[in-house]
């Protein structure tokens, strides 16, 4: 091949060349950035909205597990979760440092508001369910101080000691209000009963639970 030839060649790539670059660029324009435009739909399974210092304010996912929105704050803890999971839906307040403070939960048969401390701990928990209505409130290592429940035709409130065994119940039903104090075995210790039908008793038993004295002419 000689310099003719050779530069007749090169000539022929570089037109070829010239030509691909202008198709190209008819065919896939350069794509511009848009700011503060208008746009009918936009898909996408993640969307991360940043701040000016480019760390994550704002994000959307949907994945198999949950789809949610995710609010963070300018240190990048989680602020605010919205979440919807195959058997429930919540939504998460979370405090300064991090740990959850205030819980929405619904499910098919449970929907529930669960407050912690700054510690992340559950503290008070209200609960309605098909049947019963419900708040416990929790000791600061996590066992229940206090249980109130709402039946059709019973309310309860229900004490704790600090072991978690039950110490004193109150109940209101249709036919009769009670008062029952345990003691540290967990035998009845002192009962008290007011009815519509028969006198108020007071019934006091020992340790173990016997009976040592009951209002005169109680069988």
């Amino acid at each position: 091949m000689n310099s003719k030839q050779k530069v007749g060649y090169m000539a022929l790539g570089a037109a070829i060349l010239a030509v691909g670059i202008v198709i190209g660029q008819i065919v896939s324009p350069d794509i511009t950035a848009q700011n503060n435009g208008v746009f009918d739909v936009v898909q996408c399974s993640k969307l991360m909205v940043v701040d000016k210092a480019g760390n994550v304010a704002v994000g959307l996912a949907s994945t198999e597990e949950v789809r949610g929105i995710f609010v963070y704050d300018k240190t990048g803890n989680n602020a605010v979760q919205l979440a919807a999971k195959e058997d429930q839906n919540n939504v998460i307040v979370y405090n300064k440092t991090g740990n959850r403070a205030v819980q929405l939960g619904a499910r098919e048969d449970q929907n529930s508001i669960l407050i912690l401390d700054k510690a992340g701990k559950q503290a008070v928990q209200l609960s309605a369910y098909e049947d019963v209505n419900n708040v416990t409130v929790y000791d600061k290592v996590q066992k229940r101080g206090i249980d109130l429940t709402a039946y059709e035709g019973t309310n309860n409130v229900f004490v704790y000691d600090k072991a978690g065994k039950g110490a004193i119940f109150l109940s209101v039903t249709n036919a009769v209000n009670s008062v029952l104090v345990l003691g540290k075995a967990g035998k009845e210790a002192i009962a008290l009963g007011a009815t519509q039908e028969h006198a108020n008793a007071i019934v006091i038993s020992d340790r173990a639970g016997n009976v040592t004295w009951r209002t005169p002419g109680l069988e």
